[in-house]
């Protein structure tokens, strides 16, 4: 038997026009509510993880969204509550 294993992300197919575009929307989302910080500020606060170092993405529960909106906040000196961030940034 063989087989054959292929890396896909980066070697096989670039993501480099999709990480552009996720930047972008991160520095739209972000200056809706902040504008006085510079692109590069916005993507280095940026953040998907927790207080506690867990990534929202795999952490879904309102307890860890709501910790990683406090962490954006604090971040972008913003103050959203969990549906104002929904209604402003997604």
């Amino acid at each position: 038997m063989k087989v054959v294993i292929f890396d896909w992300g980066g070697v096989v197919e670039s993501h480099e026009d999709n990480n552009k575009e996720l930047n972008n929307a991160k520095i739209r989302m972000i200056k809706r509510v902040n504008s006085n910080l510079t692109d590069d500020e916005i993507l280095s606060k940026w953040t998907y993880k927790t207080s506690n170092n867990k990534y929202v993405s795999i952490y879904k529960d309102k307890k860890n969204i709501n910790d990683w909106i406090n962490l954006i906040n604090k971040n972008f000196d913003i103050n959203l509550t969990y549906d104002e961030f929904k209604k402003n940034i997604y």
